[in-house]
């Protein structure tokens, strides 16, 4: 369960996803999912997100969720993606780690998905 901290922090996130997506639309972006990244291993979360080291994967997980729910009920199409790391570094292609990496790699992988539907 989050904690109201991360609640908050949480609702936060869904409030500028979401503007962030109906402006991309609104501009004429051809924006059709948010993608966020989710975590199977501690190890994957530990290499792919450094500088949160401190943090459960689980944990992370839950807020992600927490998240894209709140991101549906806005309306907006939003879906999870488990991040490895081997296929993440491959994709850096030694590129540093950062979070528009990190979300780079999140649209890559919700895009590699949907061409498999």
């Amino acid at each position: 369960m989050l904690s109201d901290k991360e609640t908050k922090r949480a609702e936060e996130e869904v409030k500028r996803q979401t503007k962030w997506f109906r402006d991309a639309k609104a501009r004429g972006y051809n924006a059709e999912v948010v993608a966020m990244s989710t975590y199977d291993s501690q190890d994957d979360f530990d290499r792919c997100r450094p500088s949160a080291r401190v943090t459960d994967f689980r944990q992370y997980n839950e807020y992600v969720i927490a998240v894209l729910k709140g991101l549906r009920a806005n309306g907006v199409p939003a879906e999870p993606v488990v991040v490895h790391y081997p296929e993440f570094a491959k994709f850096l292609n030694g590129k540093p780690i950062t979070p528009e990496a990190r979300s780079d790699f999140a649209a890559h992988l919700a895009i590699e998905a949907s061409k498999n539907k």
